[in-house]
């Protein structure tokens, strides 16, 4: 495997990746159904104002919370508490929850607790998913929990 160091790299920019691209084409959807004339050129400012806008703060947000991830789980994966350590599922399902606390923790206690919630049933899903027989080994394809 790699070190945490790559990991988090890695993951970082292949999440800012296909959050930029994710953002881009929602924003293209949206400039194309809130543009204001019929001129082209105003549709094609249109759209490159949203996609800008909707693929920079998505790229950004995901590629935050993914280096968030691959610290803590580089942190679990090499701390002294070796219960988190074994069991396969937890010490991913606690990096995710400590990502989405510590994303959301300039918000309530509420929204922070929730957002940490949604990142270990996240993490979860994807190790229920995989054992029920969707084909594939937890862990197995070195992009963050898959």
């Amino acid at each position: 495997g790699r070190s945490p160091t790559e990991r988090a790299v890695f993951n970082t920019g292949f999440s800012y990746l296909f959050g930029t691209l994710g953002g881009s084409l929602y924003g293209l959807k949206s400039g194309l159904t809130s543009v204001p004339n019929s001129k082209l050129r105003v549709k094609v400012n249109s759209v490159l104002n949203h996609a800008g806008r909707y693929g920079s703060k998505a790229g950004n947000a995901m590629a935050a919370v993914c280096l968030l991830y691959s610290a803590y789980d580089g942190l679990i994966e090499y701390s002294p508490a070796a219960v988190i350590q074994d069991a396969e599922p937890a010490g991913p399902a606690a990096a995710a929850a400590l990502a989405g606390l510590h994303y959301k923790s300039t918000t309530s206690p509420r929204v922070a607790a929730l957002a940490g919630a949604i990142g270990a049933g996240g993490v979860l899903a994807t190790y229920g998913a995989g054992r029920v027989g969707a084909g594939y080994q937890f862990g197995s394809k070195g992009f963050l929990w898959f």
